[in-house]
């Protein structure tokens, strides 16, 4: 998302990681009132945040379909190249915008820089 764009809660965000900090970052993000789906491969991570009210998306694609903005917070490249890139993937099925700033590990900087190529 660029810095002069305002995100509204009229924006229905979709948030992807939900381990330690992606649970609470989507947490807060509910919280402050926007429309959320959520994914996990952990379905009990996901089916948490659900019953604060987010939707609870079964994959990827499926949240990048039904929201605005993507959001994620992966633990690997590895797992960054699989949700963007695999098949059924964000890029697959992505309605709206993606935001990579979440991923802080350096070897995660990395494979975003290949996803971002893949996406252009």
């Amino acid at each position: 998302m660029l810095p002069a764009k305002k995100t509204t809660t009229d924006k229905r965000l979709g948030f992807i990681g939900l381990g330690f900090h992606g649970s609470r970052i989507a947490g807060r993000i509910l919280a402050a009132g926007f429309p959320t789906a959520v994914y996990d491969s952990d379905i009990d991570k996901a089916n948490a945040l659900g019953a604060g009210g987010a939707t609870v998306a079964r994959h990827p694609g499926e949240l990048a379909a039904e929201v605005d903005i993507v959001l994620s917070c992966l633990p690997s490249g590895a797992a960054v190249e699989a949700v963007y890139m695999g098949d059924g993937g964000v890029f697959q099925n992505a309605s709206g915008e993606w935001n990579s700033k979440l991923n802080w590990r350096p070897q995660g900087r990395l494979r975003l820089n290949k996803v971002e190529a893949y996406a252009t």
